[in-house]
């Protein structure tokens, strides 16, 4: 079009004298090429604007996830801390119960040296008794012999007296069954005390077994209040690490912001690298969902074992020898688990660490 005009303005200005034919087909040739190059530019500067377009909609969809991997993120850490106040709760109730059984076994201890005391004055009291036993055997022999002799005496002098052969047997019969009422008390007696003494021991022994029972349920506590203070602390470096990657994130989210004069600024240089700028995007955006995948994973696990564990705090008292020797052989699961989950965070922080040095080496 534009030659079109110039070559009418050629043929009003034919009869001219001044103009030059030569000069007028140099001129339009310079017009023609200098009106393809603009086009070219301008096609270059519709296909730059269109590419900005589609970068501006991918770091608008790549703010999207990230959000949402902060509102999980944050999820996460609420998470956490319920379980830091389920965990702290749980130590002190611990400690409660730990300062009770120490009272306890300072009761059944003072009470078993109590029943022990009694034990031993009811010993010494049996040996009196069965001492006096013996002496009232003894005595009751000798007054049967004693009686015998005097029953032959008077069996001799029957025929001298018989008002007095009446009175020497109602003596004798009074005599003799004052000493068996006697005898029959001490034995009933002597029968009394041993099974007092046979209570007294039952009572002891069931004692020293709950004296026995309780050091050994202190002796269990005192590692499980240690795991506390050991599950304490990695949930605090836990909730470091959260936090870090928390500022790594809105950091990376600030700085997918750029200003549009700079990115007009710099459209050129943009054309030139963007089929690398947006092939690191894509990998960067399969990335980040890898890592929601395996930060899903991981949060189910821990769900998995936050719900084992509130279910074996019910049954702790009946399985703490098990659990003790358990954790003594091998490692636990949570150990494990923590341990993934660490390295799986320090694995994300340097992923984006590289993901945000990438774009900024290509440009």
């Amino acid at each position: 079009m534009l030659t079109d005009m110039i070559e009418g303005e050629f043929d009003m200005k034919e009869e001219e004298p001044w103009y030059d034919h030569q000069d007028l087909e140099h001129d339009l040739h310079l017009a023609a090429e200098l009106g393809k190059n603009l086009l070219e530019q301008n096609r270059d500067l519709e296909q730059t604007l269109q590419q900005m377009y589609e970068t501006n909609q991918e770091q608008l969809q790549e703010i999207e996830y990230l959000s949402k991997q902060v509102d999980l993120l944050r999820s996460v850490n609420d998470q956490h801390a319920k379980v830091y106040e389920q965990l702290d709760s749980t130590s002190r109730d611990l400690e409660l119960k730990n300062q009770r059984l120490v009272l306890e076994n300072r009761a059944a201890q003072m009470k078993i040296e109590g029943l022990t005391e009694t034990t031993d004055g009811l010993q010494t009291q049996v040996e009196e008794l069965q001492r006096d036993v013996k002496k009232l055997k003894q005595s009751r022999s000798r007054a049967h012999l004693e009686q015998h002799d005097d029953v032959q005496d008077l069996k001799c002098q029957l025929h001298k007296s018989f008002s007095h052969e009446h009175s020497i047997p109602s003596s004798c019969c009074s005599l003799k069954r004052e000493e068996q009422d006697e005898c029959w008390e001490l034995l009933r007696s002597t029968q009394s005390l041993q099974a007092q003494l046979r209570t007294e021991r039952a009572q002891r022994e069931a004692a020293e077994r709950d004296a026995d029972a309780l050091a050994q349920e202190l002796s269990e506590l005192e590692p499980k209040a240690a795991l506390l203070g050991v599950y304490q602390s990695r949930l605090a470096e836990m909730e470091a690490e959260v936090e870090e990657l928390r500022l790594l994130l809105t950091s990376s989210k600030n700085n997918l912001f750029l200003p549009l004069d700079e990115e007009l600024g710099v459209a050129s240089h943009r054309g030139r690298s963007l089929q690398s700028c947006s092939s690191e995007r894509h990998h960067g955006i399969s990335l980040l969902n890898e890592m929601d995948t395996q930060y899903i994973t991981l949060k189910e696990k821990y769900d998995t074992l936050l719900r084992r564990c509130e279910d074996g705090m019910l049954t702790q008292n009946q399985e703490a020898v098990q659990t003790h020797t358990h954790s003594q052989d091998e490692q636990p699961a949570y150990k494990a688990l923590f341990h993934e989950l660490f390295t799986f965070i320090h694995k994300s922080k340097e992923d984006l660490k590289g993901n945000r040095t990438k774009p900024i080496q290509v440009e």
